[in-house]
């Protein structure tokens, strides 16, 4: 089974982010995404959050990769999918 600090890192790399970058456009501190990929931290709901909105991806499949929400929802891409299509502007 995949940690949320491995998934967090394969994430990162798909989008070419940094530990640098996720801290700045999260707004964590640089120390605490290193202790979070390291395995020595977990996060709070406000900072999964944020980390959701910098890479760009629906809170609950964050949640989710750090076992606060149960795995295999078949609707998590549909999730993923109308968070970001929420954050469209309208025409």
């Amino acid at each position: 089974m995949e940690t949320f600090a491995e998934w967090l890192l394969e994430e990162m790399g798909r989008k070419n982010m940094s530990q640098q970058s996720l801290a700045q456009k999260s707004g964590i501190t640089p120390a605490q995404v290193s202790r979070v990929i390291s395995g020595q931290r977990g996060l709070g709901e406000k900072s999964l959050t944020a980390i959701a909105h910098a890479l760009n991806i629906s809170p609950l499949t964050v949640f989710r990769k750090a076992g606060l929400l149960p795995e295999g929802s078949d609707n998590a891409v549909s999730e993923d999918w109308n968070h970001l299509l929420g954050q469209l502007m309208p025409d």
